[in-house]
C-alpha cells in the first residue's frame, strides 16, 4: 500500500479528532498487518469505500476509549454505550469519512464513502475480506485507536485539460465533455 494512499486516512482521523473531540496529541505507532475476518476491538466503526480506493476502514476502540470519546463529543459522562453513545460515535466516523473523501480527492483518488456502521463486540465476523488489513495504531489522550485499512486502489484519476470538474478517470463523462456532445 502506497504512503500517498495511507496518509489521507491517518491525516483525516487526526484532524477530526482535533476539531470534533478536542484531541491535541495523536501519536502514531508502528503499522502491522492483520490477516483475519473479524473485529479485534470491543467497538469498531466501519466505513466502506468504492471508486479509485475500495474496501473498508475499521476504527477499533476499547469500550472505555469509546465512552471517553463520546463523552467529549456530548459534553457529559457516558456510562454505557447505549444507542445515543453509538450514534455519537457514528457521527465521529461520518465526520472522518467526509474529511477522508476530500483528502483522497486532493490526492487524485475519487471515491464514495458509505455511512458508518458501529459494531459492538470483539471477534464479530465480517464478510470475507479479499485483502489483509494494515493496522495503524493511534495513541490519543482518550486511549488507543486502531485504524485498520482493508483497501486497494484502482487507477488514479488523471487531470484532463477539458475537465471543468477537476481530476477524472479516463473515459468518465464530465459536464464539460457532455456539453460538447450535445
Amino acid at each position: 500500500m502506497r504512503a500517498e494512499v495511507i496518509a489521507p486516512f491517518v491525516g483525516a482521523t487526526a484532524e477530526v479528532f482535533k476539531t470534533v473531540v478536542g484531541e491535541t496529541s495523536c501519536e502514531l505507532g508502528a503499522p502491522s498487518v492483520f490477516r483475519g475476518d473479524c473485529t479485534t476491538q470491543e467497538v469498531t466503526l466501519v466505513l466502506s469505500l468504492t471508486g479509485h480506493v475500495e474496501g473498508c476502514v475499521f476504527y477499533g476502540l476499547q469500550t472505555a476509549t469509546a465512552r471517553r470519546i463520546a463523552a467529549a463529543m456530548v459534553g457529559e459522562p457516558v456510562p454505557t454505550l447505549d444507542r445515543t453513545a453509538q450514534t455519537t460515535l457514528a457521527e465521529l466516523a461520518h465526520s472522518i469519512g467526509a474529511r477522508l473523501e476530500t483528502r483522497l480527492e486532493q490526492a487524485g483518488y475519487r471515491c464514495s464513502i458509505t455511512p458508518p456502521t458501529v459494531i459492538i463486540g470483539r471477534l464479530a465476523i465480517i464478510a470475507p475480506l479479499p485483502i489483509s488489513r494494515l493496522v495503524v495504531p493511534l495513541e490519543t489522550s482518550f486511549g488507543p485507536v486502531e485504524i485498520g485499512l482493508a483497501i486497494r486502489t484502482r487507477e488514479r484519476a488523471k487531470t484532463r485539460p477539458d475537465s471543468a470538474d477537476g481530476p477524472t478517470p479516463e473515459g468518465e463523462v464530465t459536464r464539460a465533455s457532455a456539453a460538447g456532445r450535445a
